[in-house]
């Protein structure tokens, strides 16, 4: 009887659970390296519909006197039937450079199917008195694999949240039209980052993205991460996921310490202004080249 009430009127709800998982620091580190904030992740139940209720974990940045810290929103969405929280290390890293980070749950692990899940955490948010404040300013949305058709779609459709998109080892649908997006800020910018050794899709693939990216009135940057395969944007890789990939000629830290710093000059400005330090070469992580031509 208890069970069928809590069911009807979704009034039997998980607690949140809020850890501190990183200490602040006195100073930032290069790109690539951890922020000189700490972190506090908020894992919480919240509505995203009348009838449903997804889990999402918040990554707070933390000042030095232990405070969450507002900052632009950064929205990460998991590759096809890759747990999001194997993505973790992307929040976590970008909300101590400063972002509010946020990965929400998708019950069938296919983002695709469940594209509402993301803005109707954040729209969730902005109705809390204590959480509303944390996502007023806009940010990036990073997408991994399947998760980049999604996250691209995001970001067409909802500028309010969105100045950039990041897409890992993945393409938006043919049918997104870019132009049709509408340009908020000086501050917009799409960037797409290839592996060379990527077995599910392609640096040519990628490409044809990016032009298709480019119909539109936003920047477009694309780059290449030599040695680097398709699920090296994750963490705990299974064998299985290796069959339908291609064998990387750097490690899984390299890959990864690669993508954090290209993650960090894709979106740095975002926190402390300036110039895009993607327009600087000199920025770039060892072994990575740009895919095609200006942006």
């Amino acid at each position: 009887m208890v069970l069928s009430l809590c069911l009807v009127l979704w009034g039997c709800t998980t607690q949140p659970i809020t850890e501190r998982l990183v200490e602040p620091v006195a100073e930032r580190g290069e790109y690539g390296e951890r922020g000189e904030y700490g972190v506090e992740r908020l894992q919480q139940e919240f509505r995203v519909r009348v009838d449903e209720r997804v889990n999402a974990s918040i990554y707070f940045p933390l000042s030095s006197r232990g405070e969450r810290t507002e900052g632009p929103l950064a929205v990460v969405v998991q590759g096809g039937l890759v747990a999001e929280d194997r993505y973790a290390w992307i929040a976590s890293h970008l909300a101590t450079r400063g972002f509010v980070s946020v990965l929400v749950e998708h019950r069938t692990e296919l983002a695709l199917l469940e594209a509402h899940n993301s803005i109707g955490v954040l729209d969730a948010m902005k109705r809390d008195d204590e959480l509303s404040r944390f996502v007023q300013r806009r940010g990036v949305v990073v997408g991994h694999s399947l998760g980049a058709v999604t996250a691209a779609r995001l970001w067409v459709d909802n500028p309010e949240y969105f100045s950039s998109l990041v897409l890992l080892a993945g393409i938006p649908a043919g049918s997104d039209d870019f132009a049709s997006r509408e340009v908020v800020g000086s501050d917009e910018r799409i960037v797409s980052i290839a592996g060379s050794q990527d077995g599910r899709i392609d640096v040519a693939s990628v490409e044809e993205g990016i032009v298709q990216m480019r119909e539109g009135d936003v920047p477009v940057y694309g780059f290449e991460v030599m040695g680097m395969n398709h699920m090296q944007w994750t963490t705990g890789i299974t064998a299985s996921e290796l069959e339908n990939d291609f064998e990387a000629s750097i490690s899984d830290e390299e890959a990864l310490e690669r993508g954090r710093v290209m993650l960090d000059v894709a979106l740095d400005d975002l926190i402390v202004g300036g110039e895009l330090p993607l327009l600087e070469m000199s920025n770039w992580a060892e072994g990575v080249a740009q895919i095609g031509e200006g942006q």
